[in-house]
């Protein structure tokens, strides 16, 4: 029982010797840990600044981008009613080129008649 007592003495008593060695680790630990405060809050914030900027940049591509849908919208317009002219002045030319020969055969008739009398 005496050496328990003896023990439970040694426990409960603190240990200054141990708190002297330990100061300068809680201390370097407190300066690291400031430091590593420090680091996260300049890269959370220099994170932020980055995100903030690809933000202005993602905006600036979504404008770029409903432009360009614009400009496509109104060349395929463009386009379309370009192809109708083609094929509204190609049916037109058929129908000269149909009259032309209209005509030419009805010339031709003529001449015939004017030189057979």
């Amino acid at each position: 029982m005496e050496k328990d007592a003896h023990a439970i003495d040694d426990i409960s008593e603190p240990d200054n010797t141990n708190s002297l060695n330990d100061e300068p680790m809680f201390s370097s630990m407190k300066s690291s840990l400031a430091s590593l405060e420090a680091d996260f809050v300049l890269f959370k914030q220099t994170t932020q600044m980055s995100i903030n900027v690809l933000k202005v940049q993602l905006d600036n591509k979504d404008g770029e981008i409903n432009n360009l849908k614009t400009e496509i919208t109104l060349l395929k317009t463009t386009n379309l009613s370009q192809q109708q002219s083609i094929c509204d002045l190609n049916l037109k030319q058929s129908q000269i080129e149909d009259e032309l020969k209209k005509l030419k055969n009805k010339h031709k008739s003529l001449e015939k008649k004017n030189t057979d009398l």
